[in-house]
């Protein structure tokens, strides 16, 4: 991602969910896009899980003149990735065909819905906004716990193929 030492800002609310419809922005692309051996149960459904996220002036879905930080216009100028399942572990790979440079500023994955949620309760659940990304106020708070920067290199379960 092109946002090396750059702090991720915090936007009360995501604009209700508006930043993650741009990114996920393709009817069924998490469903399209899926592997079904990546998924928990049975009944588990995909999810299109996006980086970064909806509540923060980050996300490529927050539109430049409202205070976007790294705008697209569509969800497809972003990483491309699903989650696969390799010897019991999930690991995130490109989509074939799509070739990730590192320089995009933003991803989106097809992934297991249950992982989904549960990795959203382990960072809010119980803790308060000032809690997670330390004050707050819009543009005023880093975020606790992400990296600054995404690289291959600190993606431990990222494989390109």
């Amino acid at each position: 991602m092109q946002s090396a030492g750059t702090p991720l800002y915090y936007l009360p609310g995501g604009r209700d969910g508006k930043n993650r419809a741009a990114i996920c922005d393709e009817a069924s692309w998490a469903k399209n896009n899926y592997d079904p051996e990546a998924m928990n149960t049975s009944t588990d459904t995909p999810d299109c899980d996006e980086f970064t996220f909806n509540a923060s002036y980050n996300s490529g879905g927050m539109p430049a003149n409202l205070g976007g930080l790294n705008p697209v216009s569509s969800g497809s100028k972003c990483i491309q990735s699903y989650a696969t399942k390799v010897d019991g572990k999930i690991h995130l790979r490109n989509l074939p065909g799509a070739l990730t440079t590192f320089k995009e500023v933003c991803g989106r994955s097809a992934i297991s819905g249950s992982q989904n949620r549960a990795a959203e309760n382990t960072l809010w659940v119980g803790r308060s906004p000032g809690q997670v990304w330390g004050s707050p106020r819009a543009r005023d708070g880093r975020f606790k716990g992400a990296p600054s920067t995404l690289e291959p290199t600190t993606l431990s379960g990222w494989c390109v193929r």
